[in-house]
C-alpha cells in the first residue's frame, strides 16, 4: 500500500468512526462508540503494517516530543492555576465550578503522576 492509500483509509476510518459515533450517541447506546473505536484502531493499524512506505522518520519523532513537551509546560501550569481559582472561590461560586476546581486539580495530580512514572522508567532504560 501507498502512503497515499494509508491517507485515504485512514481519513475512510475517521469518517466512519464518527458516523458511528454520532449515531450511538443520539441513540443514546454507550457500548456502541467502545467498540466502534477499538475496531477502527485496529484497522488503523492494519493499514498502517500494509503501507511499505516511510510514514514517519526522527525528525517526525522529534516533533512530536518536543511538542508534547511543550502542551505539558503550558496546559498543566494553566489548569493547575484555574483549580486553585476555582477552589479559593468556593463559597462564591456554584456547586459545579467548585465541582469542576477539584477535578481540574485532580486531574493535573493524575497527569503529572503518570507523566513522573514514564520519565522514570525512561531514563532507567535509555
Amino acid at each position: 500500500m501507498s502512503t497515499r492509500m494509508y491517507k485515504v483509509c485512514r481519513a475512510v476510518l475517521v469518517v466512519a468512526l464518527a458516523i458511528v459515533v454520532g449515531w450511538s450517541v443520539t441513540a443514546g447506546n454507550p457500548v456502541v462508540p467502545v467498540t466502534a473505536v477499538a475496531v477502527a484502531v485496529g484497522l488503523m493499524y492494519l493499514c498502517r503494517r500494509a503501507t511499505e512506505e516511510v510514514i514517519d522518520d526522527e525528525r517526525i519523532h522529534h516533533i512530536y516530543e518536543k511538542a508534547s513537551a511543550a502542551t505539558m509546560r503550558l496546559l498543566l501550569p494553566a489548569m493547575g492555576l484555574a483549580a486553585v481559582v476555582l477552589l479559593s472561590l468556593k463559597e462564591n461560586l456554584s456547586v459545579e465550578l467548585a465541582f469542576l476546581g477539584e477535578a481540574l486539580g485532580y486531574s493535573v495530580c493524575v497527569v503529572l503522576l503518570v507523566y513522573l512514572t514514564f520519565y522514570s522508567y525512561f531514563s532507567r532504560k535509555l
